[in-house]
């Protein structure tokens, strides 16, 4: 009896170093010209949402598409029930009750690159299945790994992330305050 607690003590942790090693080497370093923010301002705000099955991200209506006139904030999710689709929602308060939050600032261009790599989640034209509802050829959409394609866009805008961890929704959240600095949020508004 003793022995077999010693092998599974053994394969726990082999396969806890395993899975160390493939986060470490599927992490994607910061791009120093793109993030953090400048402390001067210019950037962009944003917050990435997370609960039990997927996560979202809201910025400012203005960093995505600066000509853009109406609700000041875009919430870009994934849609559960069709996949290979993400949602484009707007709305005049970027947090609205959700709990788990964490929010980081981008650079203009940062938030300029991660517009552009939207758009290419688009596949070269939009094809709109539903309202605010979007077909996207994506892969990762497809597989219905909402927080690995969101942690795509912001590491597009220069966020390190790490594409292992950011398959679980809350895994997204944590990789972006463990690696990036962003600030952990209670409530809206409200720091942890």
């Amino acid at each position: 009896m003793k022995r077999l607690i010693v092998w599974l003590a053994l394969f726990a942790l082999a396969l806890a170093v395993l899975i160390a090693a493939a986060a470490l080497a599927t992490a994607r370093p910061a791009d120093p010209a793109l993030y953090p923010a400048p402390a001067a301002g210019g950037g962009a705000e944003v917050y990435v949402l997370h609960g039990r099955w997927t996560a979202a991200l809201i910025l400012p209506t203005q960093a995505m598409a600066p000509t853009a006139t109406g609700p000041a904030w875009t919430r870009i999710s994934c849609d559960l029930r069709r996949p290979g689709a993400f949602a484009l929602d707007s709305a005049d308060k970027p947090l609205q009750g959700e709990v788990g939050a964490v929010r980081l600032s981008l650079s203009a261009q940062g938030a300029t690159r991660l517009a552009r790599r939207l758009e290419a989640s688009f596949g070269g034209r939009q094809r709109r299945i539903a309202p605010s509802v979007f077909a996207s050829p994506d892969k990762l959409l497809k597989a219905r790994l909402c927080g690995a394609w969101l942690g795509e866009l912001l590491n597009a805008a220069g966020v390190p992330t790490t594409p292992l961890l950011d398959v679980v929704p809350a895994g997204l959240s944590q990789d972006l305050v463990w690696r990036a600095g962003a600030v952990k949020l209670d409530r809206p508004g409200r720091r942890r």
